[in-house]
């Protein structure tokens, strides 16, 4: 008898049934929490949508392709009816704007009642820094780019994209009279 090489075996090393729903869990409460806790596009978000690839990925190479395709359907479906439901939620409409904002209704236009109005330079201006306006603090921007000192007068001259705009004031010295004696 002739000795026959052992023949190759290729052992697939398959996740269980519970090990495979388990990353889909994982993987959906991480794209909550993206969505909810912590907003953006960070390490939650890609590593939620990382666990779902590899849930849908070890259903197809056990199931078969039948069976994957629907496990990415589902997934997208129920990804997406996740977020429709957050987006419904009281939460999820305090993150929402509702309303279509005018294109006068902007931040600027709540700031164009200190435009003319004098005030002090709380901080230097060089040119950017801090005024005080009828009693508020205000951030604020030299004209020019003009160096303002604190405590010099200042004039709101304009808004532009949220930033006041001001001018030195100029302060003349009042005539002092003359004192007795001279």
């Amino acid at each position: 008898m002739l000795c026959e090489p052992p023949q190759a075996r290729t052992v697939r090393l398959s996740m269980s049934f519970t090990g495979t729903l388990g990353l889909l869990f994982v993987g959906f409460i991480l794209l909550i929490l993206e969505v909810l806790v912590i907003p953006g596009i960070g390490l939650a978000g890609f590593a939620g949508f990382g666990l779902l690839a590899w849930a849908c990925f070890e259903i197809w190479t056990a199931q078969g392709p039948v069976i994957g395709l629907t496990s990415i359907g589902a997934t997208a479906l129920i990804s997406g009816w996740i977020v429709w439901s957050l987006a419904r939620s009281s939460w999820g409409r305090k993150m929402i704007l509702e309303g279509a904002l005018d294109s006068e209704d902007t931040g600027s236009s709540a700031l164009q009642r200190f435009v003319g109005q004098a005030g002090i330079a709380e901080s230097p201006l060089r040119p950017g820094g801090v005024i005080v306006v009828a009693g508020e603090r205000m951030d604020a921007v030299a004209n020019d780019g003009q160096w303002i000192q604190p405590g010099e007068s200042v004039r709101v001259t304009g808004v532009q994209t949220n930033n006041l705009y001001v001018d030195l004031v100029e302060v003349l010295n009042e005539p002092q009279e003359p004192q007795e004696g001279e």
